[in-house]
């Protein structure tokens, strides 16, 4: 059976129907590369964006940082030493348990958690921070979270919230771009519309770019999506000095680091093979306050 011939209906200026089409789509009648390039939805067309994970730390002592508070706190190191004053378990636990609590260089805690008054959030950051804490965020009839009272505890006598860095990220972005009266709404509006750019899921903070860029060759393909995420890293920076001054976290003996790493901290590592999975699981994995309306369910999966 022959092929079927294609025939055109007219011609104009000479040039058939879909020599027209390439003209008007700047398609190029070259061969190789510039035919190519030349193509409707190929590289003018092509978008990046970037998501990061970051590493975190808090420095201070471990009696004002939460990691080894919550440690010495928890019912899983009061077991420990019961079960070890009974002769139940090795005491080979309980002291790398302590070597760990009481040898930490530089006071420096891998990913742990933030304590600070709840009277210095901002009305606005309030409201967000309450919003993530139902079980169902789209449902403003929603009950709480069954694990609500582990973010908003009793520390000493005052009402605190207890989050983890990378939450502690979309409150002070709340907090700062609320905070004031005379802050422009277009300020406003943007800081936001950037919060849901700051997830809180597995243990690292993890950001996404604030918008998409077009990938042009005469931009650099590489260098536009590494200034977004450039300047995305500078405004965490920002917020985390913001909420040490405006949360006191650093007049509670917290300051806070976020950076680059491929790797997971060596004493992180350290301390998952001292304690149960469950219980490391119970320190570090964020809770998805941020990003799901379904929280609770995600973080349990």
């Amino acid at each position: 059976m022959a092929a079927p011939v294609l025939s055109y209906p007219f011609r104009a200026g000479g040039k058939t129907n879909p020599e027209r089409l390439c003209d008007t789509l700047g398609i190029s009648s070259a061969a190789g590369d510039a035919f190519a390039a030349s193509l409707p939805f190929a590289a003018g067309d092509a978008t990046s964006g970037v998501e990061n994970e970051l590493q975190t730390v808090v420095i201070g002592s471990k009696e004002t940082v939460d990691l080894p508070r919550s440690i010495e706190e928890s019912n899983y190191y009061k077991n420990i030493i019961r079960r070890t004053l009974s002769g139940d378990t090795s005491q080979r636990l309980i002291a790398e348990l302590e070597q760990y609590l009481n040898n930490s260089h530089d006071n420096v805690w891998e990913h742990s958690w933030v304590r600070f008054p709840y009277r210095f959030l901002s009305a606005s950051a309030r409201s967000i921070f309450h919003n993530d804490l139902r079980a169902d965020k789209s449902n403003p009839q929603s009950p709480d979270r069954s694990d609500a009272a582990k973010f908003i505890i009793n520390d000493q006598g005052e009402r605190c919230v207890r989050v983890p860095v990378s939450y502690l990220l979309k409150l002070a972005l709340v907090d700062a771009v609320s905070a004031s009266a005379f802050t422009p709404e277009a300020v406003r509006r943007t800081g936001m519309r950037f919060m849901a750019h700051f997830l809180n899921d597995n243990t690292s903070p993890e950001t996404f770019s604030f918008y998409t860029q077009a990938l042009l060759p005469e931009r650099g393909m590489g260098a536009q999506p590494a200034r977004e995420t450039a300047l995305r890293f500078l405004l965490t920076q920002l917020l985390i000095q913001y909420a040490e001054t405006r949360f006191g976290l650093a007049a509670n003996g917290q300051r806070v680091q976020a950076y680059f790493a491929p790797h997971p901290p060596v004493r992180q590592k350290r301390l998952n093979s001292i304690i149960s999975d469950g219980f490391y699981r119970e320190l570090f994995m964020s809770p998805c306050l941020s990003g799901w309306d379904h929280g609770q369910d995600k973080h349990s999966t």
